[in-house]
């Protein structure tokens, strides 16, 4: 009787020290523990007697209801709980009781004698690591991030349980139904495997999921680096241009150059309007590919000119950012042949008709139209209108959204 109540106890106080990382305790260690001892000596008194199904419901009651007072748990978890509590006893408990009685390896029939310390001893250590190994399944049940899918994994385990309800006596089962209770062993033990497996699986995929999420920013902080990188390089250099051009300003003015003096200014004038443009196009989308082309759009010498008299309501961003890169890399590419002579870009951006109005010139090189094949789903995606048009030695495209 001591012996089975000391098997109790450990039982409470080992599910409770291994879970506790995955629910918090509602009572410090020691107040546990004597929770713990409370519920022990209820449990002894009704499982010593007649295991009817009445019973075993009562039981399952009191196991649900130390859930109950013991975890911060939701309550959609006590059953949960409770179920995987008694299952791991259970599978504890039957495979000792099993292997014992097949192998005649102890003789446990006085709970007072070594040898039922002994198997005890046994089935608390196959209770503590059942217990820490499925200890997974809960941390994933209670997570808000996976799917709530998750909850039809327990109705194996539910209707396993009940199948446990329904046996009359555990120990004649072990002793009279060997192959029946190595069958029904498989099926508690492939209800762990296989949410012990499943579990594994999910929690692959959400690491998964997370480091895809991580590259992802990490991607996008390396690339918002690049651009002010590329912004402030390009600032610099401006600046720099600016200062030697104020240099010779100063000095044509001391020598009343006034020839030199207005070209000047009218270059001055013309690079500010020309940096101003690239810093600012009053678009979102579009300032950051101009920022990201900044670089190729100095090397070729190309003047942008924008236009933006309105906005692209109902496009996402990063299709407004991916539009605005495919119209302006296929611009760029006309400009970089070596006969162009007016190598301009114009965008504008404007409302006609409610309609709204993209257009794009840029000089031609009598190329066939690759634009709509690169934005045919993004054309088909947003209902949009596409047209091209060459005349002499300048391309239009126009986009009505």
């Amino acid at each position: 009787m001591i012996g089975f109540f000391i098997t109790w106890v450990l039982y409470y106080m080992t599910f409770s020290m291994i879970m506790r990382h995955i629910f918090k305790l509602k009572r410090e260690i020691g107040k546990t523990f004597i929770l713990c001892i409370m519920y022990a000596f209820v449990s002894v008194i009704i499982t010593i007697q007649e295991q009817t199904i009445l019973v075993k419901l009562l039981t399952f009651f009191i196991t649900a209801s130390f859930m109950f007072f013991n975890f911060e748990i939701k309550k959609s978890l006590i059953i949960v709980l409770t179920i995987l509590f008694h299952f791991i006893i259970a599978t504890s408990e039957w495979t000792f009781m099993f292997i014992n009685e097949s192998l005649q390896l102890l003789d446990v029939s006085n709970s007072n004698s070594i040898s039922y310390v002994i198997a005890s001893c046994i089935i608390i250590v196959c209770f503590s690591l059942l217990t820490f190994v499925f200890s997974n399944l809960l941390s994933i049940l209670k997570n808000d991030t996976y799917s709530k899918l998750n909850w039809l994994l327990m109705v194996f385990p539910i209707f396993t349980f009940g199948l446990i309800v329904l046996i009359p006596d555990y120990y004649d089962l072990v002793i009279e139904k060997k192959a029946l209770m190595f069958s029904l062993l498989g099926l508690i033990a492939s209800n762990f495997i296989m949410l012990y497996f499943y579990t594994y699986s999910i929690k692959a995929i959400h690491l998964d999921s997370e480091l895809t999420m991580i590259k992802s920013k990490q991607e996008y902080l390396e690339e918002k680096v690049q651009l002010v990188n590329q912004h402030y390089t390009h600032s610099f250099n401006y600046l720099h241009r600016f200062l030697h051009e104020c240099n010779d300003l100063n000095y044509f003015v001391e020598t009343k150059d006034m020839d030199n003096i207005a070209a000047l200014a009218k270059k001055m004038g013309e690079e500010a309007g020309k940096e101003f443009n690239m810093i600012y196009s009053n678009s979102l989308a579009l300032n950051t590919v101009l920022q990201q082309k900044n670089d190729r759009i100095q090397e070729l010498s190309v003047s942008i000119m924008t236009t933006i008299l309105c906005d692209l309501k109902g496009m996402e961003l990063s299709d407004q950012i991916e539009l605005y890169e495919i119209l302006l890399n296929h611009a760029l590419d006309n400009c970089k042949q070596p006969d162009v002579n007016n190598r301009q870009i114009r965008i504008v951006l404007k409302e006609i008709n409610s309609n709204i109005a993209i257009q794009m010139i840029s000089p031609n090189q009598d190329k066939e139209d690759l634009i709509e094949r690169l934005l045919k789903d993004m054309i088909k995606k947003y209902s949009m209108r596409y047209n091209r048009k060459v005349e002499e030695n300048k391309e239009m495209i126009l986009l009505l959204l």
